[in-house]
Parts: structure tokens; C-alpha cells; sequence
């Protein structure tokens, strides 16, 4: 599908179906892009889902991860974060000393965090990005890919 930000009625439907808002722009919408039958059983694993509520969305990855690992459990990754400068910040700010940053105040500075510290995937499985972070390496908020392993690399 291409980009629409640039479309009002999407941007508003898309807004509305997020607060579970049933408008007439959220069912021209829903029309315009339903699939069912063979033709979503055909296209239900490459296809971006968008749903409401964040514990659907658990719920709904959970399911196709366990589907697309067939009979091996997913593998379980735990995240390692650090702190950095922003390249963004205000300029007028003192720089922090990034070494006096405690593990304490990293973790609640990280708490409330997009992305879960630790995530379950397997090969194929599909990932999006949580944030702008990656920007410069052509990667934002959204960008969409799937999970592919170097056997050199792999423990």
C-alpha cells in the first residue's frame, strides 16, 4: 500500500479506529481494504494488522508467532539498553556525563519503554520499529521487516 499520510480522511480514520471510534471514514476504510477467504489466507502472515488495544495486539503476535515457528518454541531475546545523548537535544542544556547515569535511573528512564526488555521471535517472524532512533540508517517509527538469520553470527 502506499504512503498516505498526506490523505485528511485516512489520517482521520486511522485516528478514529485507534479509540475504537466507528465512523463513517473508519468503514469506507475497513471496506476499501477487507480480504476475506482464501484471498486473507493467502496474504495473512505478510500483512500489517491494525488493531486497538495494545493486549490484542500481544495477543494476535503471540498466535502467528507460534503458528510460524511450527513445532520449535520461539527463541527468547532479552534487550540491551544503554544511554545516550540525543543528537536532537536543546543545545542550550548542559550535556549530562553519561557515566554518572546509576542503573537505577536508567531502568525508570527505560520503564516505560515501547519495546518489552525481553521479546520471543523466530525466523521469518515479522518486526517493526518502535522508534525514530534509526533514522539516519533509514530506519523510523513503523518501518516494517522480517527476522532473518546470519549463520555465522547465530549462537
Amino acid at each position: 500500500m502506499p504512503y498516505r499520510q498526506h490523505q485528511v480522511d485516512f489520517i482521520a480514520a486511522i485516528n478514529d479506529a485507534r479509540v475504537e471510534n466507528s465512523t463513517d471514514a473508519v468503514e469506507t476504510l475497513m471496506k476499501e481494504c477487507k480480504v476475506e477467504g482464501a484471498e486473507y489466507e493467502a496474504l495473512k502472515t505478510r500483512v500489517l494488522h491494525l488493531m486497538p488495544r495494545h493486549c490484542d495486539i500481544l495477543k494476535h503476535n503471540r498466535e502467528w508467532l507460534k503458528q510460524l515457528c511450527g513445532a520449535n518454541q520461539p527463541r527468547v531475546y532479552m534487550a540491551v539498553d544503554t544511554v545516550a545523548l540525543d543528537p536532537d537535544h536543546d543545545a542550550t542544556v548542559t550535556k549530562p556525563n553519561l557515566k554518572d547515569v546509576t542503573e537505577l535511573t536508567e531502568g525508570a528512564a527505560l520503564a516505560d519503554c515501547v519495546a518489552p526488555r525481553q521479546v520471543e521471535h523466530c525466523l521469518n517472524a515479522r518486526v517493526m520499529a518502535a522508534s525514530n532512533c534509526l533514522k539516519d540508517l533509514g530506519f523510523c517509527h513503523a518501518s516494517a521487516g522480517y527476522v532473518s538469520f546470519d549463520e555465522d553470527v547465530v549462537p
